[in-house]
């Protein structure tokens, strides 16, 4: 660094090698990594080399996740939420994966995806499919995202260096086995606390990200909040 003394560069390699090698603090909020050693534009330096080493897209099962947030009765805020990853990560993606009714009937998950495709989200859908009960006479929607998804995963691997999945479904198991072999690594977003999520989609992960207690990300559904 141009400028900077003998004491300020080794103070640097130093740091960077500490960082690289527990990078597992990577999503502990508050952590700055050591800028309080340095001054400020080192650290701003280091920020942004430790960010490009960390390339990720994050990987969205909607269907799961609003599961999820009725579950818990918890709102989030996407646009936090991408915040938190962005701050975190070289972040080239964040992708929302979900089925929808027809055009013709403009629900609260297409004013969802509206909202998240103008606010820095791709959206991958398709179409639900009508089942119609002769007996009954009921009629369900039916709609599975789950290939797109895996292979998404698979396909972009040399977008990426880390994978973040916001889903407890277990069938991701296989794409994120093969993922892992060829170095990437996979962060799962959910929560224990719901009992939906998958004990082999948990074991396999390389990091764990508890949905629910990201502070002001999440908040109570009767708090007044909005998504």
């Amino acid at each position: 660094f141009t400028g900077r003394t003998e004491k300020d560069c080794e103070r640097f390699v130093a740091l960077a090698g500490e960082v690289l090698v527990g990078s597992g603090d990577t999503l502990n909020e508050g952590n700055n990594w050591g800028d309080d050693l340095l001054d400020e534009s080192i650290g701003t330096q280091l920020q942004k080399l430790l960010k490009h080493q960390k390339r990720a897209i994050v990987f969205i099962d909607g269907d799961n996740l609003d599961k999820l947030l009725h579950k818990m009765g918890i709102i989030l805020d996407f646009n936090k939420l991408f915040d938190f990853f962005n701050d975190r990560f070289d972040l080239v993606r964040m992708i929302y994966y979900t089925a929808l009714k027809s055009d013709n009937e403009y629900d609260n998950r297409h004013k969802l995806v509206d909202f998240l495709s103008y606010n820095r989200y791709k959206i991958v859908s398709k179409h639900t499919r009508v089942f119609h009960d002769p007996k009954t006479k009921k009629i369900t929607y039916k709609g599975n995202l789950d290939v797109e998804f895996a292979v998404d995963m698979v396909t972009m691997v040399d977008s990426y260096d880390t994978a973040i999945l916001i889903s407890g479904d277990s069938d991701f198991v296989k794409a994120v086995d093969y993922v892992q072999r060829i170095g990437k690594k996979v962060i799962v977003a959910h929560s224990k606390q719901s009992g939906m999520l998958g004990d082999e989609l948990l074991r396999i992960s390389d990091d764990f990200v508890e949905l629910a207690k990201l502070k002001g990300i999440t908040s109570p559904r009767n708090s007044g909040a909005s998504q």
